[in-house]
């Protein structure tokens, strides 16, 4: 079996606005849970999602990247998606100065 980590954001949580104070889509709408059951024979899939969360640019958070990597072990493939909520939590992200 190969293994993926999705590292990311409200999107791979599966965040869902309608709720009073927000919430999270049932599994089965869910596109990595989705993504684990197509494809259950084959790969692994671990979904590292929180809502708002950014690049990491702390200590704190550059940590627990590093934790969520050494807990999952040998992966096929390590995909990432980040930066939509570093533009609305008014930071300025600068790929030049990155």
């Amino acid at each position: 079996m190969k293994t993926v980590l999705f590292f990311g954001d409200s999107n791979t949580y599966g965040y869902d606005p309608r709720g009073f104070i927000g919430g999270r889509y049932p599994a089965s709408v869910r596109w990595t849970e989705r993504l684990a059951k197509g494809l259950e024979k084959q790969w692994i899939i671990l979904s590292c999602g929180q809502n708002g969360r950014c690049i990491p640019d702390i200590p704190g958070d550059q940590y627990y990247l590093e934790s969520m990597l050494q807990k999952a072990g040998t992966l096929e493939l390590f995909a990432c998606m980040l930066g939509t909520n570093d533009i609305w939590m008014a930071r300025k992200p600068d790929a030049g100065t990155a």
